[in-house]
């Protein structure tokens, strides 16, 4: 029952997500709302793109252990978004490269990615779904964070310059309509995520009164 509960909520969640979208792109110009489905599609493929996840369905970023969120550095400051200078807080070798496993980015993606990683102290970019533990929701925090760096990042280096019209200028105003569709698809993933471990766990408890029964008929 719960596991079905937690599905509607997330379709319900989903589905006002999808209309309230429909309705603002409605009042738009017909350029701007064209302009605005495409950032939308550019901020998914980038996410997909450095969580390092495969085109399909139930493919989900790597969940930190509570051993790495209780070891997730302490940042100076804080903003949403680490100044450039920032400090590295984390060595390269304690850094899993997740993004660009098809290598279709631009040469200086990898080293911004790394050096970025190392500011923000992530050790790979992943999700957490234990949204009741203060480090999970830092870590997500961070990951946000280290997504809209790297997406303006790839944008000046014109890796999805083929997506946008000739002439659009991503930087007027633009600043948070990335975050928001960040922040949206990545709740999204979040609850796929929940979903996924409640069906999970449902099916062991299942397979456990099962061998129970089969063993004490």
């Amino acid at each position: 029952m719960l596991i079905r509960e937690g599905l509607d909520q997330n379709q319900t969640w989903r589905r006002e997500t999808r209309r309230s979208l429909r309705k603002e792109r409605q009042g738009m110009k017909s350029d701007d709302a064209a302009d605005d489905w495409t950032l939308s599609k550019a901020v998914k493929e980038h996410i997909r793109i450095v969580t390092g996840l495969p085109r399909k369905t139930n493919a989900f970023p790597r969940l930190p252990t509570l051993k790495e969120l209780e070891n997730l550095p302490l940042l100076k400051g804080a903003g949403l978004v680490l100044s450039d200078s920032a400090p590295l807080v984390i060595k390269a070798k304690n850094v899993t490269q997740t993004w660009d496993p098809e290598e279709t980015m631009s040469n200086n993606f990898s080293t911004y990615c790394l050096r970025r990683a190392r500011q923000y102290g992530l050790p790979f970019v992943g999700l957490s779904i234990i949204l009741e533990n203060s480090k999970a929701r830092e870590w997500n925090r961070r990951t946000a964070a280290f997504l809209s760096d790297t997406f303006y990042n790839a944008v000046e280096g014109g890796d999805y310059g083929i997506l946008f019209r000739a002439g659009h200028d991503l930087q007027e105003g633009s600043f948070e309509r990335v975050k928001f569709f960040i922040e949206t698809n990545l709740q999204y993933r979040i609850n796929e995520m929940i979903d996924d471990f409640k069906r999970a766990k449902s099916g062991s408890d299942m397979l456990l009164d099962a061998t129970h029964s089969l063993h004490n008929p």
